[in-house]
């Protein structure tokens, strides 16, 4: 079966519903198309997605059709203890 059928059989997936074992699931298929996956066309076609991430990210920020952007890890804190919201503006 295909890397999705595998993952759901291992972390026994029963229904959409399942969300604790899709997420599981999802994480591990994630996991095997960026390490073990190929660029299936375009430009990168035959190229391990690995490598081709890094080059299609540089593409697209000299095209100006993307920019750096990172979201927090957790919940932001200020000095004082207070929860900080953060919105990208």
């Amino acid at each position: 079966g295909t890397p999705a059928e595998e993952a759901c059989l291992e972390f026994k997936v029963t229904s959409q519903n399942d969300r604790p074992a899709l997420a599981l699931a999802k994480a591990k298929c994630y996991k095997h198309g960026f390490y073990e996956g190929t660029m299936r066309g375009g430009e990168w076609a035959g190229m391990p997605v690995q490598e081709a991430r890094a080059l299609i990210r540089a593409r697209l920020m000299e095209e100006g059709l993307a920019y750096k952007y990172a979201e927090p890890d957790g919940p932001v804190v200020s000095r004082s203890g207070s929860e900080c919201v953060v919105a990208l503006t």
